[in-house]
């Protein structure tokens, strides 16, 4: 009997150690001063814009970041860069195809932190069903988590724009993205 114990014991153990999200705590983006950016340039004109649309779900503590999860979701159809030209190519079949794959998705488990406050997140980011690793750094206490982030995106890698301009002469094949976001520990 003690031997069934313990041998329950040492998978409930086991069990519960595996499921560390359990305890994570949830976090809540203050949208008013969260966004994610882009840019590039079109034949030879930088351009800038912004994902309007685009929710995060962000377990975290502290006290145990290998417990992180963290989920972006963004509605492609929000891309908007004030040019109504660009905004009609960008949701276009070549582009985000907006029809097939409205959303983006940005996917991370566990945070490795450097001892100072700031943490690694290496997760995939995921466009038009294509997958590749991206790595964004944060700054968190207990009270509030921040990103101010730049990750160098290829075009390529996720099928967009590979039709009509695969050699990037009209828009640049590298596409910065920065993600600006201020978290706090929701109320519970």
């Amino acid at each position: 009997m003690r031997r069934v114990f313990l041998t329950l014991l040492i998978m409930a153990t086991a069990t519960l150690a595996s499921a560390g999200t359990l305890w994570a705590k949830a976090w809540g983006v203050d949208k008013a001063e969260s966004a994610i950016t882009f840019s590039g340039v079109h034949a030879g004109t930088p351009f800038e814009g912004q994902f309007k649309e685009w929710t995060a779900n962000i377990e975290f503590d502290p006290a145990a970041p290998e417990s992180a999860v963290v989920l972006v979701t963004i509605e492609t159809a929000s891309a908007e860069t004030g040019n109504g030209l660009y905004n009609g190519t960008l949701k276009g079949a070549d582009w985000f195809n907006v029809g097939t794959f409205p959303q983006a998705r940005f996917e991370a488990l566990g945070a490795e932190p450097d001892g100072s406050g700031n943490y690694m997140l290496n997760g995939k980011l995921t466009i038009r069903d294509h997958t590749v690793p991206v790595a964004v750094t944060f700054q968190a206490s207990e009270t509030e988590a921040k990103a101010d982030a730049t990750v160098t995106l290829q075009r390529l890698e996720f099928g967009m724009g590979a039709e009509s301009d695969p050699q990037g002469d009209w828009v640049s094949l590298e596409i910065p993205v920065t993600v600006k976001l201020v978290a706090k520990p929701s109320a519970k």
